[in-house]
């Protein structure tokens, strides 16, 4: 378990502080999809209620396509909107590769959902195994 500063206060994921709210969504089954448009990632979206702050979006997949020349894309979606995309494409068939995006998004008060979506690039089936989202909201 890892550690994070705050505000010269040393926090771990198990203890409460006023300035950050984590929140977390990891999966390591076996997903596969053949969808030329962007579709829900399984198991990967987070809705919780925030104020008007900041959050840290990141996120991690392990990826392939089992077409050489070809490609999965993710995309990092809050509130409907594709903010967000990453992709890998494939030197040959079922060749995997960890696709990583991290970026801070500025949020409205309310409730919110923050997921991924995926696809193939150009055709055949994309799996995904291990992935992880996380948000933090940095608050002030």
């Amino acid at each position: 378990m890892g550690k994070i500063m705050l505000r010269g206060m040393l926090a771990s994921e198990h203890e409460a502080t006023p300035h950050i709210q984590a929140l977390d969504e990891t999966a390591g089954d076996t997903q596969t999809t053949t969808s030329t448009g962007l579709v829900d990632m399984p198991n990967m979206s987070i809705t919780f209620n925030s104020g008007t702050h900041t959050v840290l979006v990141v996120c991690s997949v392990t990826v392939s396509n089992n077409t050489a020349g070809d490609g999965v894309v993710v995309a990092v979606v809050i509130d409907g909107v594709n903010r967000h995309q990453g992709r890998f494409m494939a030197a040959a068939a079922n060749q995997a590769a960890v696709i990583s995006l991290t970026r801070l998004y500025g949020l409205t008060a309310g409730s919110h959902t923050i997921k991924l979506q995926w696809e193939v690039y150009i055709g055949g089936t994309a799996t995904v195994t291990d992935r992880s989202l996380q948000v933090l909201e940095l608050k002030p």
